[in-house]
């Protein structure tokens, strides 16, 4: 049996990290890659356009963005 213990939830709307526009995505698809240690993947989706990521690179808020650092 295999226990992946993903970050975020299909449906959870997060914010990419390096976004200097902090544009918000909604989880579409979560992706399990190679063997143990498992990697997970997240596909992003919003109006522009669909992203592949990783847990590290994305947030919840969007003040954790580098677009809204930047600005502050």
């Amino acid at each position: 049996m295999m226990t992946v213990n993903n970050k975020y939830d299909i449906g959870e709307m997060v914010y990419i990290k390096s976004d200097q526009e902090a544009t918000p995505y909604v989880i579409i698809a979560i992706r399990i890659e190679g063997r143990s240690p498992h990697v997970v993947r997240y596909e992003l989706n919003c109006v522009k356009d669909t992203q592949f990521v990783y847990d590290f690179e994305i947030c919840p808020n969007k003040w954790e963005t580098a677009g809204e650092k930047i600005g502050a």
